[in-house]
């Protein structure tokens, strides 16, 4: 299991935005399984905030965002069809109830969890994997993980697409020409 870890958070309150790009090794996923992008957390119990691939019993895969206290979890789901190419993955959580998830620069939802969940004492941050009670792997990611960012504000749909833009297609916002 590789993971990059900081005794750093660089976000703790609300608004902010977890960013990164992706490659999956595999598509395929076992049951109830969790393939953790970004997060963070405070190591010693669950208040953390998310980015990652995640396959329920119930469900097909999909991006998740999640958001908790002590276990009490708000969550934002998409469902999608995973696959090994690069992709995009933004969560803009604008306050404590509510965030806009985004693949590939467009806009997948923004969803209204209803219960407030605004986690507390977040003291690390991880890429690849979450550590939870101290000691509990959770969600190692199995790829590719580039440009991870977490942001202190709530990053708009036109930031966002930017964003994708600027990485996926550059000469979208340059040009060269002869001399």
């Amino acid at each position: 299991t590789q993971y990059l870890t900081t005794a750093n958070a660089p976000v703790t309150a609300y608004p902010y935005t977890l960013q990164a790009w992706v490659k999956l090794a595999s598509s395929s996923f076992s049951s109830d399984q969790s393939k953790m992008i970004l997060s963070v957390a405070k190591k010693t119990d669950l208040n953390n905030v998310f980015i990652d691939w995640y396959n329920s019993v119930s469900l097909e895969t999909q991006i998740r965002a999640i958001a908790e206290t002590g276990g009490g979890a708000r969550q934002y789901d998409y469902g999608g069809t995973p696959d090994t190419n690069w992709h995009m993955i933004t969560a803009a959580f604008t306050d404590s109830s509510t965030c806009a998830l985004y693949l590939d620069g467009v806009l997948l939802t923004t969803a209204n969890a209803g219960s407030a969940q605004t986690p507390a004492g977040m003291t690390d941050t991880y890429i690849g994997l979450l550590i939870f009670n101290t000691s509990t792997l959770y969600g190692a990611f199995g790829g590719q993980i580039d440009e991870a960012r977490i942001r202190n504000d709530a990053q708009t749909a036109n930031t966002t697409t930017t964003d994708y833009n600027l990485m996926f297609s550059p000469f979208t916002f340059w040009s060269t020409t002869a001399q």
